[in-house]
């Protein structure tokens, strides 16, 4: 709708990969008047008599489960063309009781896979810092702020100071910062590196509806992902097993 198109999905899906068709920060058009705030994703292939399997069927789901996992979407809500007209699309053989497991299941393993990748992260730098850092309990309020705080670990024992006639309990705490190489301007500490790749971060401001007609939901040629909640615009680059 933001270029005057009518119809066109945001992902194209085939055996040889997932093609961007439209700005995901953008409305995009599934059927016409029902695509508020819904991402639309087409696949290639007559799926009345048969599902899809192979390539295409691994790359739809990667596409639904990073839009999902990375926009902030329930995969339990996903709709089909179908859902809003009279055509088949995706097809009649393909169910949600089928699809939407393995989008589950798909979404389960990569956040898996994020979790193990920054743990061995966070221990890498922990071993870079050495002696340095100090052993906590980690029942302590400090420590559990540290934690909480995503600090790489404490540098000082606790110990008593008092400020403007108030007793307080401070602990040094040390913090990585991370940084794109060229890209100095997109410094993160560790935390916040971490929570983004989780799709943690914090959330972008509301986007301006648009006028005429607009629905809750909608669904694109496909299987599509809707929301009435959500900020459209992703901050990250896609990611997935694209095969």
């Amino acid at each position: 709708m933001h270029e005057g198109w009518t119809a066109g999905p945001h992902l194209f899906v085939e055996d040889h990969g997932i093609w961007l068709f439209s700005d995901l920060a953008y409305d995009g058009v599934g059927v016409y008047g029902h695509n508020y705030r819904s991402r639309h994703i087409e696949m290639v292939g007559d799926y009345d008599n048969q599902r899809p399997s192979g390539s295409t069927l691994a790359n739809t789901i990667a596409a639904l489960g990073i839009l999902h996992y990375r926009l902030g979407l329930d995969a339990k809500e996903l709709n089909f063309h179908r859902d809003f007209s009279t055509k088949s699309c995706p097809g009649r053989a393909v169910t949600k009781e089928w699809l939407i497991p393995q989008v589950l299941q798909w979404i389960t393993e990569y956040r898996r896979a994020k979790e193990e990748a920054l743990a061995a992260l966070r221990r890498s730098l922990v071993r870079t810092a050495g002696g340095l850092l100090k052993p906590t309990n980690p029942n302590a309020a400090l420590a559990k702020a540290g934690v909480e705080r995503g600090m790489l670990g404490a540098i000082s024992n606790e110990f008593p100071m008092e400020i403007e006639g108030q007793g307080y309990v401070v602990q040094l705490f040390a913090e990585a910062l991370l940084v794109p190489a060229h890209e100095w301007e997109k410094v993160q500490s560790l935390g916040e590196y971490e929570r983004a790749q989780l799709g943690e971060g914090e959330e972008e401001e509301p986007v301006e509806e648009p006028e005429g007609p607009q629905e809750p939901e909608s669904a694109g040629n496909s299987p599509s992902a809707g929301k009435d909640s959500f900020s459209p615009k992703d901050p990250f680059p896609f990611e997935g097993q694209v095969q």
